[in-house]
């Protein structure tokens, strides 16, 4: 399945999930929702019933909410280069600002 740019975007639009993101990205393996939730503190209730099914369904995540398990999918995985990209944008300031029409 193709990602689609406006789930994407959607999903990076929040703070909480890109630092799920890059958690997830950084130690290239699975995780729980409660070591998530610790690490990026981030609102557990937030986190499971908002955050990961968002990241599901944009495909960026295998979210399981029976059991917490939470993987990146190879989707996922890319989204890193736009992880790095926000990030350098930051650090030197070229964050884009909207502009008057």
């Amino acid at each position: 399945m193709e990602m689609n740019p406006d789930d994407l975007f959607d999903v990076l639009a929040d703070r909480e999930r890109r630092r799920v993101l890059e958690q997830l990205v950084e130690r290239n393996a699975a995780s729980h929702v409660g070591l998530l939730k610790d690490r990026c503190d981030v609102n557990g209730t937030l986190l499971r019933h908002v955050h990961l099914p968002k990241m599901d369904k944009a495909g960026l995540v295998d979210y399981d909410p029976r059991t917490g398990d939470v993987a990146l999918t190879d989707d996922g995985t890319d989204v890193k280069l736009f992880l790095e990209a926000l990030d350098e944008m930051r650090t030197t300031g070229d964050l884009p600002t909207p502009t008057a029409f």
